[in-house]
């Protein structure tokens, strides 16, 4: 019978990923029933979640969603953006027309708030905010509201229960998913578990040395695509993951969360003796960042021209 999947995210759980692989592979999940609805919104239905938060109209976005969904064959409909996690359901079932389906799951995932904000702040940077990390966290920043997952899960799990829908919540853990991987995770989900994948691409994150250098930088245009090319270099110091914020700020952090986190431990798995199985607090050893600057120079040089990048070397050499 009809199925809608309705993938709401939570950020910085591989939703890129997962959006990517489904964007490029639709004879491979047509193969087991599956077909991908995404906007014009790279991947995924992110215009949607957009429009939802800007409280846009969303006719067009309804009349180009069941446009789609009336030309396919398929047993399954999925939809995928990050951003729903935080949007009124009621306002993204009116997009996709929760009511004509025999069946809706909604499938979201968790992640520790240290990892979550720590991608999230390197994410602002590599858009070219200027925000040092403890600007970011500070006391009244806004950023504490999104590693509070309770008013999500809350509306999100009500609203399932209130229409009869089915709500899969899961923790991003890559050591407990099938190859580490999280397109298995989710169609594995979806009554799937036997897609053949290959190794998928991941968002590879800059480290915390690069960060430092894009701080200081003057403002540069598209320092996203710089970025895209530092983490593809061989530098070894160019890429890392919880290397960012210190021993106390991650205390902090978990201190900030665990009445909610145990809370949503409680409500939704309950077979866990904590909500997310956490590693000691501390930084990995870091590869010495030697060079660095100079290959974001020279990286600089060769995407914006000489002019730009010896204004670079004046303030990361200086």
């Amino acid at each position: 019978m009809p199925q809608l999947h309705i993938h709401i995210g939570w950020p910085k759980t591989g939703t890129t990923a997962f959006q990517h692989f489904c964007a490029e592979n639709p004879g491979l999940l047509a193969q087991h029933g599956i077909s991908y609805f995404a906007t014009s919104r790279g991947h995924s239905c992110g215009t949607i979640s957009h429009a939802i938060a800007k409280q846009e109209n969303l006719k067009k976005h309804r009349r180009q969603f069941l446009e789609w969904a009336e030309r396919q064959r398929d047993r399954d409909m999925l939809v995928s953006a990050e951003g729903f996690s935080g949007c009124d359901p009621d306002r993204v079932a009116e997009v996709f027309a929760t009511d004509r389906w025999d069946r809706v799951n909604v499938i979201a995932y968790l992640r520790p708030q240290e990892e979550l904000l720590e991608g999230w702040y390197k994410q602002m940077v590599k858009w070219g905010g200027k925000l040092s990390w403890a600007q970011y966290l500070s006391p009244r920043s806004a950023a504490w509201k999104l590693g509070d997952f309770r008013p999500g899960m809350t509306s999100w799990s009500e609203w399932c229960d209130r229409n009869r829908h089915t709500f899969i919540p899961a923790i991003f853990e890559r050591r407990h998913m099938p190859g580490g991987n999280i397109v298995r995770d989710i169609l594995s989900k979806l009554g799937a578990p036997d897609i053949r994948i290959e190794a998928t691409p991941r968002n590879v994150s800059p480290s915390a040395a690069l960060i430092d250098l894009y701080l200081r930088l003057p403002p540069i245009e598209k320092l996203q695509k710089i970025n895209r090319l530092m983490v593809a270099s061989d530098h070894p110091a160019a890429t890392g993951s919880g290397d960012l914020f210190d021993t106390k700020t991650v205390a902090l952090i978990r201190d900030r969360y665990d009445e909610a986190n145990e809370q949503i431990r409680a409500d939704h798995f309950p077979d866990r003796d904590r909500l997310f199985d956490l590693a000691d607090a501390g930084h990995p050893s870091a590869p010495s960042a030697e060079g660095l600057a100079d290959l974001l120079i020279n990286t600089l040089a060769e995407t914006h021209g000489q002019a730009v990048a010896d204004r670079a070397a004046k303030a990361l050499l200086c």
